[in-house]
């Protein structure tokens, strides 16, 4: 069973919020810290909402950005040579896990640009004035920093 979560921007512009669908460990655990750590610039953020849908939030958008990259599943791996590639199937590891990117999904890639924020997941990650907020699917926006865990 997968924890889904949205995660999202809202441009400091047009006020627009940019979000995309992260369909599995988007409990503050993992998606939280992950998206605190790594995440935590507007730019960056753009960058990892430009993917569009994702299976699988990691410390790193691509291989290009992964020193030292390893394989996920080595004994299944058909390319043991070269560890810089990377799809779906056979993702490197600490690799973002994109579904048009590395599945090759066409169509609608999973952007939504809203007004308000729609509150469908079990989790929801909003990046506003540089900071994240937290809000689980029943429960109230609240501030999200490292070491502290929203409350319930």
């Amino acid at each position: 069973m997968s924890t889904r979560a949205r995660i999202g921007y809202q441009d400091p512009i047009s006020n627009l919020i940019h979000s995309i669908y992260l369909h599995q460990d988007g409990d503050p655990k993992w998606a939280g810290k992950t998206l605190l750590e790594h995440y935590n610039t507007l730019e960056r953020i753009k960058e990892l909402v430009a993917l569009g849908s994702i299976s699988q939030l990691e410390m790193y958008l691509s291989p290009s950005e992964a020193p030292g990259l390893l394989p996920r599943y080595e004994k299944q791996r058909p390319y043991p040579n070269d560890w810089r590639k990377h799809s779906f199937s056979f993702p490197a590891s600490n690799v973002t896990i994109a579904y048009k990117r590395d599945r090759h999904d066409s169509g609608d890639i999973g952007i939504m640009v809203t007004h308000l924020w729609e509150d469908a997941m079990e989790h929801n990650y909003l990046f506003k004035d540089g900071m994240w907020m937290h809000k689980p699917q029943v429960g109230i926006w609240k501030s999200f920093v490292i070491g502290r865990q929203p409350k319930k």
